[in-house]
């Protein structure tokens, strides 16, 4: 058994697009906006399947930040473009079909497994987090939401809904 556990902080939240966006220009500026606030990311699944010139591809990225030395946010995004046409516009390629993204984050507790496995130290972690860490996780589950709310306000201006 591990000490460590992830704690629900944000359900998944859907943004819906449909309509015409630069694929690259678009996945750019979301790389970047975690980037600006020291999020590595890592893609866990690329699906692309194509008929008769119609695509749907599903992205899954998993961006995670550690804050301190006990608490990780991790922030997961699943796009899924259905239904899309492929095509150009002044030279960039553009897709036009539907977008939905979902968007949940977790913070992971004890990520590095600093109180250890025994049945006593995961005793005086659960009162380490009871009694001394509260604040400072509801400040990190905090930074992390406030981060969502930054990302979908960023995505919903570019596709300008």
């Amino acid at each position: 058994m591990t000490s460590r556990h992830k704690e629900k902080i944000l359900k998944p939240e859907e943004i819906n697009y449909h309509g015409v966006f630069d694929f690259k220009e678009f996945f750019s500026l979301a790389k970047s906006f975690f980037t600006r606030y020291d999020y590595d990311m890592n893609e866990k699944n690329y699906d692309d399947k194509s008929s008769n010139a119609i695509k749907n591809i599903r992205i899954k990225w998993e961006m995670d930040r550690k804050y301190d030395d006990y608490n990780r946010a991790i922030i997961t995004i699943v796009y899924e473009i259905k239904n899309a046409k492929e095509g150009y516009v002044d030279g960039s390629k553009v897709i036009d079909g539907d977008l939905k993204i979902t968007i949940e984050a977790d913070v992971e507790r004890d990520y590095d497994e600093k109180w250890g496995k025994s049945a006593s130290k995961r005793f005086f972690m659960a009162m380490y987090e009871k009694l001394v860490s509260g604040d400072k996780q509801h400040y990190v589950d905090n930074l992390a939401k406030d981060l969502v709310k930054n990302f979908k306000t960023e995505i919903k201006q570019y596709l300008k809904i």
